[in-house]
């Protein structure tokens, strides 16, 4: 009884992270999308008044957005294909 527990929770858990996925490394990859004006900076492109690569944005960018890319990229898939792989049939 308990195994059909943990396989229902472990199939709506890769259900979910399947399912978030694609929205959370767009919102991640979004922090480095940055477009050049008239004035010569370059601008986030979801804000244009947060400079790229400078102070708050710097940190963000390599702080938080890169780290999460690399778990969200690497760590997400390389879950499931463990978890898939554990309860193969």
């Amino acid at each position: 009884h308990v195994t059909d527990v943990m396989e229902k929770i472990t199939g709506t858990l890769v259900i979910l992270i399947y399912m978030s996925y694609p929205t959370l490394v767009h919102h991640m990859f979004s922090l480095f999308s940055c477009t050049k004006l008239s004035d010569g900076n370059q601008y986030l492109l979801v804000d244009y008044d947060i400079k790229c690569w400078e102070g708050r944005h710097l940190k963000w960018s390599l702080g938080v957005a890169l780290p999460m890319i690399i778990l969200l990229g690497l760590g997400f898939p390389s879950l499931l294909m463990g978890v898939l792989y554990k309860n193969r049939r």
